[in-house]
């Protein structure tokens, strides 16, 4: 569930759900994020809410 001040992309990004408004990468209605992560373990990379997502091939 987006929350109304969360930034689209932050929804996923494990920085997000562990430090909330509170991440030093958050601010209201971001676009974009160079600090980006699902997981802890995984490295930040770039990501937008603006990105269309991918087309996986048909199995």
């Amino acid at each position: 569930m987006i929350h109304t001040y969360m930034a689209s992309v932050c929804e996923k990004c494990h920085n997000f759900k562990v430090f909330g408004k509170k991440c030093w990468f958050f601010w209201e209605e971001k676009k974009t994020c160079s600090q980006f992560r699902e997981a802890g373990e995984q490295e930040p990379h770039y990501e937008s809410a603006d990105q269309p997502l991918p087309v996986l091939p048909e199995p």
